[in-house]
């Protein structure tokens, strides 16, 4: 929920041209829904020992750090290149930005805290899905589309 209420807030920092503090923000928002999909794994998988060894092994929830992107890719059976080379990419050039402003004072533009934007969500979505994919959550996953779908307005009652 809390990263839900992030994505405002970031899009309201683009529109007020506070893009370095909205690549900041979106770094935050990468972190916690990795730290959602890490507790969905936790529980979704039978052990209740794996759950709280897991959770106390992560440095961080950062995706872009190398042994929280062993575990996922462990833990879900895919090779992050291979599944989301795309949302790799972008997810590295973000990064990088990040690391620019938050360490060296850097001041971006509009179009590239919307890339950051851009790069966190679509990683986070795709990870998602294959968080719920591998504990067999499919249908879960097709409702929670289906609502996105239609609070997009792209799908209306009744329809497909």
């Amino acid at each position: 929920m809390r990263a839900l209420l992030l994505e405002g807030e970031i899009e309201r920092l683009i529109g007020e041209e506070n893009y370095s503090l909205a690549v900041i923000l979106s770094q935050t928002m990468l972190e916690l829904r990795v730290e959602r999909e890490v507790k969905e794994l936790a529980e979704g998988f039978d052990s209740d020992s794996f759950g709280a060894a897991a959770l106390g092994l992560f440095p961080s929830f950062n995706l872009t750090n190398s042994r929280t992107r062993r575990f996922f890719e462990t833990a879900l059976e895919v090779r992050f290149a291979d599944a989301m080379p795309d949302e790799v990419k972008a997810l590295e050039a973000h990064a990088k930005l990040r690391n620019r402003v938050v360490h060296e004072g850097e001041e971006v533009g509009r179009e590239e805290a919307r890339a950051s934007l851009a790069a966190v969500l679509a990683t986070t979505r795709r990870l998602h899905q294959l968080t719920y994919r591998r504990l067999g959550l499919e249908e879960s996953l097709e409702e929670e589309e289906r609502f996105e779908r239609e609070d997009e307005g792209l799908e209306v009652e009744g329809g497909p």
